[in-house]
């Protein structure tokens, strides 16, 4: 049901024109392959003057996972900070279809509240990333 992170996306690779090997990639340059990152790269790291710069496949970021045990145990607290001991017993029946059921549907909340306001992350992990000596 979690569709957000089903997705399939298109391949992308990204140009880093940087030599300073960072964690952080901030790319303006976004190709459909390796070999076009490597040939976009190499004409503008040239206009620049740079000896080398760095590619990477760029994987999109998921819309973040509600944690369901954080969300309960807070219930918990929210509950006994109101009525002290009796509220300890709060949610012991609860089965593990229960909790599969709620977050799941907490999952879907929050996924379309990110669709509706526009709000899926807009960073991504990088890999298959390399240097290449501009030629």
């Amino acid at each position: 049901m979690k569709e957000g992170k089903e997705k399939i996306m298109k391949e992308e690779w990204i140009v880093e024109l940087t030599e300073t090997d960072s964690e952080i990639w901030s790319s303006d340059i976004d190709c459909n392959s390796r070999e076009e990152s490597i040939e976009e790269g190499m004409k503008y790291a040239k206009e620049d003057g740079l000896k080398s710069f760095r590619i990477g496949k760029a994987i999109p970021c998921s819309i973040p996972n509600i944690d369901i045990d954080l969300v309960l145990e807070r219930a918990r607290e929210q509950l006994y900070d109101e009525v002290g001991e009796p509220a300890e017993v709060y949610l012991d029946g609860v089965t593990k279809e229960q909790i599969k059921e709620l977050d799941e549907q907490l999952y879907e909340v929050f996924y379309q509240w990110n669709k509706k306001y526009k709000l899926e992350p807009s960073c991504y992990n990088v890999i298959n990333d390399e240097v290449i000596e501009v030629k």
